[in-house]
């Protein structure tokens, strides 16, 4: 995966070279972040991944190809949450057996590099490329609570272990309408092509 980074960065600065400096400014976004949880076939146990809140705010700079073809690139910080929810059957406690539901929430927040290719039609513009990002802090919370026969149990934890890795890297799409010659609005979306995990000892893969 590292070679590949390197070498679709190298293509794209030696492109950025001979294109036409055309603009910068300033961009803001809001929408839904998802991060999926899969893990090895547990019995009694169903496992599901809710969106969040993601919020996205940085700089941008785009140079022109030719008359249809643009190369953008941004840098961001990226706000990205998930929650995950496991309900367990039949978990084992001290008190016996009992069903257990465990909630936990992730947010990271990331370093992002962005870099687009846009393919201009008018004022729209259809857009795809590479995302790499790079975690400077993360939260990771766990409440969780277990129905027994005679009584329930709750518990909450925060992790400050390193869970998740810092490094990510992965594809991104998405379509933009031009207003004016100052102000666009865009519409993307981000698919991870990494296993986020630190510690993968019990075979699970996280992926945003």
């Amino acid at each position: 995966m590292k070679t590949l980074l390197l070498f679709t960065s190298l293509t794209i600065f030696s492109i950025a070279a001979s294109a036409q400096f055309t603009g910068a400014g300033i961009s803001a976004r809001a929408g839904l972040s998802y991060i999926s949880l899969k893990l090895p076939t547990i019995i009694n146990t169903v496992t599901q991944s809710d969106p969040l809140f993601c919020f996205q705010s940085g700089v941008f700079t785009e140079y022109k190809l030719n008359n249809r073809i643009h190369l953008l690139a941004e840098l961001n910080f990226l706000l990205q949450q998930g929650k995950i929810t496991e309900n367990s059957v039949n978990c084992v406690l001290d008190t016996g057996s009992s069903h257990c539901v465990d909630i936990l929430r992730t947010r990271l927040d990331y370093l992002s590099l962005p870099i687009w290719f846009g393919y201009n039609i008018h004022h729209f513009t259809v857009k795809g490329g590479i995302q790499a990002g790079y975690v400077v802090r993360r939260h990771l919370f766990e409440n969780g609570t277990a129905y027994g026969t005679d009584t329930t149990f709750s518990f909450s934890n925060t992790f400050t272990n390193k869970i998740v890795k810092n490094f990510d890297f992965g594809i991104c799409i998405g379509a933009q309408e031009d207003i004016s010659n100052r102000f666009f609005l865009s519409m993307s979306a981000y698919q991870s092509l990494t296993n986020i995990i630190y510690d993968n000892s019990f075979g699970g893969i996280r992926k945003n």
